[in-house]
């Protein structure tokens, strides 16, 4: 670690798997492109004790992904150890907003809870979408992996569940119209999975050999990791009109949307119309997914942020 650079730490709990991917996206994208800046990802309390002891005076700030007690405890340490912490506020609606995702109220009332003490010790918020900046001082997009491997899907007719079986996703509709789509021959696959594993890097090889990922909402939503990641892939989705980038998708064809009240016969003939008539992406794909979680959306909204940080410390 080179001692004239500031140190960005990225913390994630280890067992909160899409945002450990994006955690290290972030420090990734940051040691690549920052001369000026070392980023860590940090997931154990030892790791941040350590760095603290050995180098504390260059620590310029911290990112905060979930709402983990043992995330909760690293960024107490770092307040009273006076470094700031920009906290990632997922879901900035209150908790109305979790009531309506069908989240319990037991969940819903700990969760806003969590998401109160979070606040008051982070210097700063982040948003994940632009309209809701009133909710927080930053607008910064959750960064996904550029480099992807090779689509793998030609004829292969499989559509795919990414994620947990939440029900604010509908996964028994998903298995009411992949039971019709058997019939013609359509898998299911889920990931995680014993059959497509868990790592980071088994799930970008589902999503290069699946024909479509289904996401589709029962209720409005901010963002999903799921619709991101399968974008970043060139991979199409079956959405409902809730999903937030639904332009974005409609641009590069790639997204079929449905409701969650259409019969489901209908929903599988549409899915086999749209796999069989799909066009190509247009030309700027790469330019888009770069500027929506990549390389240009880092340079754009996140590095402003650490060098208006660096010169309120000076």
């Amino acid at each position: 670690m080179s001692e004239d650079k500031y140190i960005v730490l990225s913390l994630c709990h280890k067992k909160k798997y899409g945002l450990v991917d994006i955690s290290e996206a972030l420090v990734r994208y940051g040691n690549t492109l920052e001369k000026q800046m070392c980023f860590i990802h940090v997931q154990t309390l030892a790791e941040l004790l350590s760095i603290i002891i050995e180098h504390k005076s260059k620590i310029l700030c911290s990112i905060s992904w979930d709402n983990s007690n043992s995330t909760f405890i690293k960024v107490l340490i770092l307040y009273l150890s006076r470094i700031k912490n920009i906290y990632y506020y997922h879901e900035p609606m209150g908790i109305k907003y979790k009531l309506s995702m069908k989240a319990s109220l037991t969940y819903s009332i700990i969760s806003s809870f969590a998401e109160s003490l979070f606040k008051i010790f982070s210097s700063y918020k982040a948003v994940s979408m632009e309209i809701l900046l009133h909710k927080g001082n930053f607008y910064l997009p959750l960064l996904y992996d550029e480099v992807r491997p090779k689509k793998n899907n030609k004829n292969n007719k499989t559509i795919g569940f990414v994620g947990f079986k939440k029900k604010e996703r509908l996964p028994g509709l998903y298995e009411d119209v992949m039971n019709i789509l058997k019939q013609d021959g359509y898998k299911v696959a889920y990931f995680p999975s014993d059959q497509y594993g868990f790592t980071k890097q088994a799930k970008l090889k589902f999503l290069s050999e699946v024909s479509m990922v289904w996401n589709v909402f029962v209720s409005p939503y901010t963002l999903s990791g799921v619709t991101a990641d399968a974008f970043m892939s060139n991979t199409p989705l079956i959405l409902s009109n809730h999903e937030p980038f639904k332009d974005l998708l409609k641009k590069h064809n790639l997204a079929l949307f449905v409701s969650p009240s259409d019969p489901k016969k209908l929903i599988s003939s549409r899915i086999i119309k749209f796999l069989e008539t799909q066009k190509k992406p247009s030309k700027n794909l790469l330019k888009d997914m770069s500027s929506f979680g990549g390389s240009e959306a880092y340079l754009k909204y996140w590095q402003p942020v650490f060098n208006k940080i660096i010169t309120e410390r000076k």
